[in-house]
């Protein structure tokens, strides 16, 4: 994919990424047990935490509305995980 140039570009990474997590996607299809929606818990939760950290808080962040209730939806997201299965627990540590 390098040497043809589309490496690089959101195609190519989609994808990459796409092609390989086809196989996660099968085994969670199949498997009969919480770790699906746990998965799911968790990919929202690191979406949300990537939204909010990826760049330096605002100043005075507690009287922005909009930064406040993405806190608070990160928090949601990550008790729902809690709440799904106990295993979740790795979750709240990946994102600080």
């Amino acid at each position: 994919m390098r040497h043809i140039g589309y490496l690089a570009t959101l195609p190519g990474l989609i994808l990459l990424y796409g092609g390989f997590s086809i196989p996660l996607i099968v085994w969670l299809a199949v498997e009969t047990g919480y770790d699906g929606p746990v998965f799911f818990w968790f990919m929202l939760a690191l979406l949300q935490s990537i939204k909010l950290f990826w760049n330096s808080p605002p100043d005075r962040w507690w009287q922005n509305a909009k930064y406040s209730f993405s806190v608070a939806l990160l928090g949601l997201m990550l008790a729902a995980g809690m709440l799904t299965k106990f295993n979740s627990l790795i979750a709240w540590f990946c994102h600080f």
